[in-house]
């Protein structure tokens, strides 16, 4: 009997792996994944500012359901509406959520309309990275007590999965999105009062209080 030759062997095994990588990387890119985000903040540790603010949710927000590409659509609109609900009440004193835009607004009080401007998703097989990674671009319109546009600030949100390239597609897109969501949660505590514009309405706010 003839022994095959160790190096033979191990050129064999590394052959055999890299076609069984390129047949997960290929699954991976050609499955498709339908993944509804359910994210959940945790509490947010802040001092609420001062002032009255209306937060406006609209059809398209509450209801987004985003396609970044062919194989993946991700179904954003409860989440993404209870993460920004969530952080604005506890960063104004007082806070009401609305549907639709109103027609006035109270003296001094602001409107704040976030919208959902950009999903990316990138799997392993774009990027030859155990991860996969999903981006949020959003833009948040911010109107003064007479409908008037003060400022509109873009503002990137990014999550990625642990290094485990064996999740599942959907398992692993939907914990990138759930990072993602949570960076939007920490990006605008850390931010907001940053935003010029909204900087001198606050200022505005301590100045009005006895």
């Amino acid at each position: 009997m003839t022994c095959q030759p160790p190096t033979r062997k191990r050129n064999a095994a590394h052959r055999y792996a890299a076609l069984l990588l390129s047949a997960l990387l290929l699954y991976g890119c050609a499955s498709s994944s339908q993944i509804t985000a359910t994210t959940v903040l945790p509490p947010a540790v802040t001092a609420p500012h001062p002032g009255s603010a209306l937060l406006w949710l609209d059809e398209e927000f509450r209801s987004a359901n985003s396609r970044p590409n062919a194989h993946t659509s991700i179904a954003l609109g409860a989440a993404q509406s209870a993460a920004f609900s969530q952080i604005f009440t506890a960063m104004l004193a007082e806070l009401t959520v609305v549907a639709e835009r109103p027609e006035q607004l109270a003296p001094g009080q602001l409107l704040i309309r976030p919208r959902l401007r950009e999903v990316q998703v990138a799997a392993p097989s774009e990027t030859y990275l155990n991860v996969y990674e999903v981006w949020f671009k959003y833009s948040l319109q911010f109107y003064d007590d007479q409908l008037q546009l003060l400022d509109e600030w873009f503002m990137p949100a990014y999550g990625k999965t642990p290094d485990n390239f064996m999740l599942a597609r959907s398992s692993a897109i939907e914990r990138a999105t759930d990072t993602a969501l949570r960076d939007v949660g920490a990006k605008l505590l850390i931010d907001f009062h940053r935003i010029p514009a909204l900087e001198q309405w606050l200022y505005q706010q301590r100045e009005q209080q006895p």
